[in-house]
């Protein structure tokens, strides 16, 4: 005679675990659902960005520069970069035209978009923008980035003049002069995700005449 108890009892415990499964499915779905509703972080660009020059002196803004080198990856636009400048020196504001005292200085570069100081007498090759003739036809060659994007094997200048309170308007909250013989770190900053795409070291070199790239 057959036990139909126990065949009952059988088939309940088959049916209990199949219900545990379609449930552990059901909830690893609506976990999985959950997770990716909410976007990823991006990341920042890929670009090896070195100091290929470092020249300063506290006499004049002549002199002062940095240098930078984009070795390769991705291109940076100007409106997403942002380079922190770390020294020792001397450094006044924009609006300013009282230096602080010798030492430790930090300059922001909010973002590469605009110009470059092209001065008399603060960088070599300013006769070739003829601003003091009125003529401004080249001015866009002194943008700090051309067209905008900066390119594996383009480099870039970034003189100590850049903050002067002029009418190549520009995005540095300062103007600074280097001290020969110390070090200079430049951060740069990926502005969309605020991570850091590269960080340079290098030791300041006397210069009294901007060489420039």
């Amino acid at each position: 005679m057959v036990n139909f108890r126990e065949s009952e009892f059988a088939a309940s415990s088959v049916v209990g675990v199949i219900l545990m499964v379609g449930l552990t499915v059901v909830m690893a779905g609506t976990i999985s659902m959950s997770v990716f509703v909410y976007p990823l972080p991006s990341d920042a660009p890929d670009a090896n960005i070195v100091i290929r020059a470092a020249r300063g002196n506290l006499i004049n803004f002549s002199g002062n520069e940095i240098v930078l080198a984009h070795k390769g990856g991705n291109t940076l636009r100007s409106d997403s970069v942002k380079i922190i400048i770390d020294g020792y020196g001397i450094e006044a504001t924009k609006e300013g035209s009282v230096y602080m005292p010798l030492g430790a200085i930090k300059i922001t570069y909010n973002n590469l978009e605009g110009y470059n100081y092209v001065g008399s007498g603060q960088r070599k090759d300013h006769w070739k923008y003829n601003l003091s003739s009125g003529d401004d036809t080249r001015i866009e060659d002194a943008k700090i980035v051309l067209n905008d994007t900066w390119m594996s094997g383009e480099t870039i200048v970034l003189y100590g003049a850049d903050g002067v309170n002029n009418l190549n308007k520009n995005n540095v909250d300062k103007k600074y002069k280097l001290t020969p013989g110390s070090k200079v770190t430049v951060t740069i900053i990926d502005i969309p995700t605020n991570q850091i795409i590269a960080t340079s070291f290098a030791t300041v070199k006397y210069s009294a005449e901007v060489v420039g790239h």
